[in-house]
């Protein structure tokens, strides 16, 4: 009995292994993809962009500007930072830097305080300078490049 009981065990654990062998390997090739078929699924015929580094470029001095506050007016001070992936976007930025200067005075000059309070409204300044600093640029140098518009000073008094 003894030898039956460690026969029956051996059978067993034999049986086990193999169902569990048997899972492993079916979900590997059902769950896991293959490395050869995501070679040939994934579009390797279209070259991938080359992502260049970031340059950065902070816009000097600070604007300040007065902002109407109901029937008072307050004073905004804004630092703005472009970024760029485009390596001569900046240098044509610098050739319109008047330009565009006095056209982000215009537009911060032109705000009232309820559209700067809030985090909504400070994005939503942020996306209208970037297409004012592109426009600037597309109109004077063919082409524009800035990626993004920061804000990295913003102070209402």
């Amino acid at each position: 009995m003894n030898k039956k009981v460690i026969i029956l065990s051996l059978v067993g654990v034999l049986v086990l292994a193999g169902t569990v062998g048997g899972t492993l390997l079916l979900a590997k090739n059902f769950l896991m993809p293959h490395a050869v078929s995501a070679a040939v699924t994934s579009p390797a015929a279209e070259p991938k962009p080359v992502v260049k580094d970031a340059q950065y470029k902070t816009i000097d001095p600070a604007f300040v500007v007065n902002i109407q506050d109901g029937a008072r007016y307050r004073f905004l001070q804004v630092e703005v930072d472009v970024m760029t992936r485009d390596t001569t976007a900046i240098a044509r930025l610098e050739k319109v830097m008047p330009r565009v200067k006095s056209e982000l005075t215009m537009l911060f000059g032109s705000l009232l305080r309820e559209n700067v309070q809030t985090i909504e409204g400070q994005k939503a300044l942020q996306a209208q300078a970037l297409e004012l600093i592109n426009n600037v640029l597309k109109e004077e140098t063919g082409s524009d490049g800035i990626a993004a518009v920061y804000f990295t000073k913003f102070v209402v008094q």
